[in-house]
């Protein structure tokens, strides 16, 4: 028995097609055709892929940590096609592409801007705050209970844990971000 190890080519469960971030196109061929490299390997070999449930890389991905090549030759919607033409009509779509993508692919190819500091956010007046929230995102960062109790109008809700996983969602690169917290003191950060 062995492993292979793959990106995006086999998502788990028979999702839809869509590339989105990766420069491809599903029109571009992506089908099983293109797997018939490693689909010879034999039924009982574990599929490790790289993306999971909830990916932007595919839709319908089932929530299995792994797979199995003989599992996706029955179930995988994308391996029912041997024909790239019938692929491409009856599964083949485009995908939401996330905002963060397209900075992301940027980043990936010619490498992130050097950040040597950040300054730290200074608590606003309510005047200043005002003034400043018609030209800026109001992001809040507390927790569901205490943003549903009482909010400012218009402000995006995302809670202080959930930033790594929500804010390239929602958040512009381009435009201010004014916070609301839990508590009227800016984030501490330890020093380097």
């Amino acid at each position: 028995m062995g492993a292979l190890y793959r990106r995006c080519s086999l998502c788990r469960g028979g999702g839809t097609g869509g590339f989105p971030g990766h420069g491809s196109s599903p029109r571009d061929g992506r089908s099983p055709v293109r797997h018939s490299k490693f689909l010879p390997l034999g039924d009982q070999v574990i599929v490790c892929p790289a993306h999971g449930a909830g990916s932007v890389c595919g839709s319908a991905i089932a929530e299995r940590v792994w797979t199995t090549i003989g599992l996706e030759l029955r179930y995988n919607l994308r391996l029912q096609f041997t024909d790239r033409a019938e692929f491409v009509a009856n599964v083949a779509r485009e995908l939401e592409k996330v905002p963060y993508f397209r900075r992301m692919e940027r980043l990936n190819l010619e490498g992130p801007p050097l950040l040597r500091s950040l300054p730290a956010p200074t608590p606003l007046s309510p005047a200043a705050f005002a003034e400043q929230a018609q030209d800026a995102v109001v992001l809040d960062t507390r927790l569901e209970l205490g943003f549903s109790a009482a909010h400012v109008p218009g402000a995006l809700s995302i809670w202080t844990g959930g930033l790594a996983n929500f804010a390239g969602w929602f958040l512009p690169y381009d435009t201010p971000i004014l916070l609301v917290n839990e508590t009227d003191d800016p984030p501490k950060r330890s020093a380097p």
